[in-house]
């Protein structure tokens, strides 16, 4: 068996997502565009097949559909795809192909006329999946009224049973330094407040963020697993600032982590957050952050942490092996 990933320039939540399917179903990991920094980080040894940074969507999508039918894998049964551009891949024989659907290509979306040449040449890819799984209730919807197909929803695992709860200070975001995140954001606006922050990950921006954070905000670049979970044991409130998240990792671990995720209203974000109770759901930043101060949230740490548990790698794992087992 094998998973077959699109790409990773840095070891963030999609990794990590691959690196648990390694794990956890005995699998290999081959990734098409990434670097040996990324492989040094993941447990599972990955093969690369292009060591490279391919970034942006339009180059990434055509250097995607020039490699990927021709990769060879035909020495595995079964192939789980990983990200978009996997869809190229050509299966071998009578290899069954898992789909696991992060989000649908932008081209499903828009109209513009490379999106419609997309989708013409994408037609065919879409009946090359045996299976189709999603990461959650919103891409699932998304398969159905892009691609009419079924799937699945399997949410992305968390290993709940590694965090600790406990009652901290200050408020922490954890995400890649995009552009899309909305880090940027978060620490301009906490560079004119009080209040600490914490602020990790890497990414195009850190840097800039390096030379713009005031004294308040720290920024620690990419940690260890071990450091992550100290930073949120040791944390007091989470921030989300991306509002098109068809399925966040790290609010989960701030759940279970016992703290409460004030978020920016917006992809799945609402299924994770109950606005309120676990957290705060925001149109704007500033609203959301001055409401949890004067507001908090209703549940405990404790029922924070039940609320992060249906995320567990056991259920994960349990849902793959048996939709593997259906296949073969």
């Amino acid at each position: 068996m094998a998973v077959l990933h699109e790409a990773a320039f840095e070891y963030g939540g999609g990794m990590r997502v691959v690196d648990s399917l390694g794990s956890e179903l005995g699998a290999d990991i081959i990734i098409g565009f990434s670097t040996e920094e990324v492989a040094r980080k993941s447990r599972n040894n990955p093969r690369i097949l292009w060591n490279r940074e391919v970034h942006g969507g339009t180059s990434r999508a055509i250097q995607s559909i020039m490699k990927f039918p021709f990769v060879s894998l035909q020495q595995y049964d079964v192939v789980i795809q990983s990200g978009s551009g996997t869809h190229w891949y050509i299966p071998k024989g009578d290899q069954k192909i898992i789909r696991y659907v992060h989000s649908i290509p932008l081209s499903y979306r828009e109209n513009g006329f490379l999106d419609k040449i997309s989708r013409i040449l994408r037609k065919p890819t879409v009946e090359t999946a045996n299976r189709y799984v999603a990461n959650s209730d919103q891409t699932s919807e998304e398969i159905k009224n892009y691609l009419g197909k079924d799937s699945e929803v399997i949410y992305p695992p968390v290993d709940t049973n590694a965090f600790s709860a406990k009652k901290g200070e200050g408020f922490v975001t954890i995400s890649r330094l995009t552009e899309e995140k909305g880090v940027r954001e978060v620490v301009e606006f906490f560079n004119s407040r009080d209040e600490s922050l914490t602020v990790v990950g890497s990414g195009p921006l850190l840097e800039e963020l390096e030379a713009i954070s005031e004294e308040n905000v720290r920024i620690t670049g990419w940690v260890s697993e071990e450091k992550k979970k100290d930073i949120l044991r040791e944390g007091g409130v989470f921030v989300l600032n991306s509002g098109n998240e068809s399925f966040g990792i790290a609010p989960i671990e701030a759940m279970a982590s016992g703290m409460p995720v004030v978020a920016r209203r917006g992809g799945y974000t609402p299924n994770q957050v109950k606005d309120g109770f676990n957290g705060i759901l925001f149109e704007s930043l500033e609203d959301g952050i001055r409401r949890f101060l004067s507001e908090g949230v209703d549940a405990t740490p404790e029922e924070i942490v039940h609320e992060s548990e249906k995320y567990s790698i056991e259920s994960f794992t349990a849902d793959f092996q048996r939709i593997i087992s259906e296949e073969i």
